[in-house]
């Protein structure tokens, strides 16, 4: 074997261990929801809890247009931003199924949708070509996994609404579904009585129907089983006797989420009695509005089942205590928020939406400084009634109208915190001793939150943030590099929760404890001009502080410059298969100036950052699945050019029938044969074929190295290996 070939074998080996001691450390920054799907705690089932065991309390707007019933209505990446703003942590994520949404407002356009659109058969009622039943329409799945990651990338949970059809099929938007006769080339009637509406979608009465159903859910589960912040619900308002109907798909998604790597809560919703979804085989439940559930007063009960109250299954729309009320009854609320359409009748006060947001993000607050996984609703200790309480330890108690109150405290010394919704403030009250009932009267007027904590509460005083690395007035350009020092109550970080980083109000970043805190901006997405930097730096008993600087784009380093750079990715190709736990990317750019940097996406997340002079590599972890490849390239006058490739298939693990090492797709390309062995030396070069393997060198010959990494490991030259080893820790440090 070739010297290079041996270099190019030792650096990519290198860089592949290396580089998975990066990527681990990424891996162990993510936010909350992605701790490992969510289980209902064993003994405390009023919470979810995530693979460290840390209680999960969900809340947040959801909205009838963030997936494809109307897209064009949100803008999905500003509604992310709104909840992440409000310390939101859950949405329902809303399913059409027919090309037309009959919705409160108007009539809407609903794309994408499951199955593709065929053209030469005619058109649907819609006026669009028909749809074919066979096909599944590869964007409409690759939409809703970038959407989940999206919020999950912002600590954002996501129910996925896996069949719509049980609320619409019988309505308006029947004549637009896919199934209906006109809309397809297959021949397929969904309407098999003739009766005008699909409600035989909601029966197993037909077996090609529910097949056809299976298969959907199936690719559905498929698409989204490795993401750890995925709830499912069957429909919504399903008519009262779909229980039986929902629990087939309950046990449907269970069993074939069996058989994959990852397993995520069920629920149903509203529509069913009550006493079916208590009995039922969900993780968790949404009910109805009923006597016992009035939202005005929701009752503390639990069956057994994480309970996500929901406004719009529950009416709570005129008032904003409920939200309060809920959480001190040990449920999780949840609020169906139009956001910016106009106002349905039922929101009779645009004012109250705001409120209901920032409330449900202060229950969040204090959900997650106290040890919620060991406090439960406790009515009976306090005369308002609502109270969460882990007894001789924490207490939650919420005063909806104001004026004194009692609560029976075990014995001890506790902390005083009161809290004033209306305002957002807190405040410090002294101590008290338990072991009697004691009265207490809120420093303020109006609705007010007691928080007790035996051993102290912690000083929120003294919790800092300073953004490093940029100055208030700076002129900046290209690509920001900065940081957050950070100190909490006691001087140290041990209480860092984590910082958030925003521009002009949007959010920038959101990164984990432990630090070190840093950011990334590409500062020719916004214009030239002033602009708002700051820093957000939470600890763990919820207390924020903020650090704001102003300062002034200029990317126009060449007014002349208008001409954009060329860049083509020419590795991976689309459709290829990846081999290797880590990959890489190959692009060509080039600019009549000079290219300055280039980014590498996959699925919509900056992987890598390679910087002027070429040749540009980049390289993202292989997790398996199919993948969307978007490389960036920009020039010194803020120009950019980018290119996209669908369908990359990267396989961890190839396929190994003989189990000798060797791929089969490796073996099959260099011998024909699968029958050469991991020791053997085809070409008689000194070095065997698992060496030939691992090196990504041509096995078939003594002197010629592999043209790429279809082999299974890095394609570069070895010089292009120790490039990238020698560069990687600055392009880390730009683009982490």
């Amino acid at each position: 074997m070739s010297r290079s070939k041996s270099v190019h074998r030792l650096t990519c080996m290198l860089a592949v261990a290396f580089l998975g001691s990066l990527i681990g450390q990424a891996e162990a920054s993510r936010p909350a929801a992605g701790t490992g799907p969510l289980r209902a705690h064993p003994t405390n089932p009023h919470y979810f809890v995530d693979q460290s065991g840390r209680a999960v309390y969900l809340t947040g707007s959801h909205n009838w247009y963030n997936f494809n019933a109307g897209p064009a209505r949100l803008d999905y990446d500003r509604y992310l931003s709104l909840l992440v703003n409000h310390g939101h942590n859950f949405i329902r994520m809303w399913m059409a199924e027919a090309s037309r949404n009959s919705d409160i407002i108007d009539i809407s356009t609903c794309f994408p949708l499951p199955y593709r659109r065929v053209p030469g058969f005619g058109t649907a009622n819609d006026g669009e070509d028909k749809f074919d039943l066979t096909q599944f329409n590869q964007s409409f799945f690759d939409e809703l996994r970038r959407r989940t990651i999206a919020a999950r990338d912002r600590g954002i949970y996501v129910d996925i609404m896996v069949l719509r059809w049980a609320h619409y099929v019988g309505g308006s938007e029947w004549p637009h579904h896919p199934f209906h006769r006109n809309n397809n080339v297959n021949g397929f009637d969904g309407d098999r009585n003739g009766d005008g509406t699909g409600l035989e979608l909601l029966t197993f009465d037909h077996p090609d129907i529910t097949r056809m159903q299976e298969d959907y859910l199936r690719k559905l589960i498929e698409t989204v089983n490795d993401l750890d912040n995925v709830l499912y619900e069957i429909t919504n308002e399903a008519p009262g006797d779909s229980g039986p109907w929902q629990s087939y798909w309950i046990r449907f998604i269970k069993s074939h989420e069996s058989t994959l790597p990852k397993q995520h809560p069920v629920g149903m919703t509203a529509g069913p009695p009550d006493s079916y979804l208590f009995s039922s085989e969900a993780d968790w439940i949404s009910p109805g509005v009923n006597a016992a559930h009035d939202w005005t007063d929701p009752e503390a009960f639990n069956p057994g089942k994480v309970v996500i109250l929901d406004n719009d299954h529950t009416g709570g729309t005129s008032g904003t205590g409920w939200i309060w009320k809920s959480f001190l009854r040990g449920h999780n609320p949840i609020l169906m928020d139009p956001i910016d359409e106009p106002f349905p009748s039922w929101y009779p006060d645009p004012g109250v939406l705001v409120t209901m947001r920032r409330y449900m993000g202060q229950t969040l607050s204090y959900a997650t400084r106290m040890n919620l996984v060991s406090m439960t609703p406790q009515d009976g200790l306090s005369s308002t009634r609502y109270c969460l309480a882990n007894r001789g330890s924490e207490y939650l108690v919420y005063q909806p109208g104001g004026g004194g109150f009692s609560l029976s405290l075990d014995p001890g010394s506790y902390d005083i915190e009161w809290f004033n919704p209306d305002q957002g403030s807190t405040q410090g009250g002294g101590q008290v001793n338990g072991g009697s009932t004691v009265s207490f009267s809120a420093p303020f007027g109006g609705e007010a939150v007691l928080y007790l904590k035996a051993g102290g509460v912690p000083n929120p005083g003294g919790l800092t943030v300073r953004l490093v690395g940029v100055s208030d007035r700076d002129v900046v350009r290209g690509h920001l590099a900065f940081d957050a020092d950070v100190r909490d109550s006691q001087g140290g970080t041990d209480d860092i929760a984590g910082v958030q980083f925003f521009i002009d109000g949007e959010l920038l970043d959101n990164d984990g404890a432990p630090g070190p805190y840093h950011a990334d901006w590409l500062t020719v997405l916004v214009p030239d001009g002033p602009h708002i930097m700051s820093a957000v730096v939470f600890d763990i008993y919820g207390n924020s502080a903020t650090h704001a600087i102003t300062v002034t784009v200029n990317n126009i380093t060449d007014p002349n410059d208008r001409t954009p750079p060329t860049i083509r990715i020419t590795w991976p190709a689309e459709g290829e298969e990846v081999f290797g736990s880590v990959a890489y990317i190959e692009v060509d750019a080039r600019d009549d100036v000079g290219v300055t940097q280039v980014d590498f996406y996959v699925d919509g997340h900056r992987t890598d950052t390679d910087v002027a002079p070429g040749p540009y590599l980049g390289w993202w972890p292989n997790p398996g699945g199919v993948h969307v490849i978007t490389v960036v390239a920009w020039d010194a006058g803020g120009n950019q050019a980018r290119h996209t490739i669908n369908g990359v298939d990267p396989v961890p693990n190839p396929s190994d029938s003989d189990g000798d090492g060797l791929p089969d797709a490796w073996e099959m390309t260099h011998f024909g044969n699968l029958s050469q062995g991991p020791d053997d030396d085809f070409d008689g070069d000194g070095y065997t074929n698992l060496q030939e393997y691992q090196g990504a060198s041509d096995p078939t010959s003594a002197s010629v190295r592999a043209s790429s990494n279809r082999g299974g490991n890095c394609g570069a030259t070895g010089m292009e290996a120790l490039l990238v080893l020698a560069l990687w820790p600055i392009r880390r440090k730009r683009a982490s």
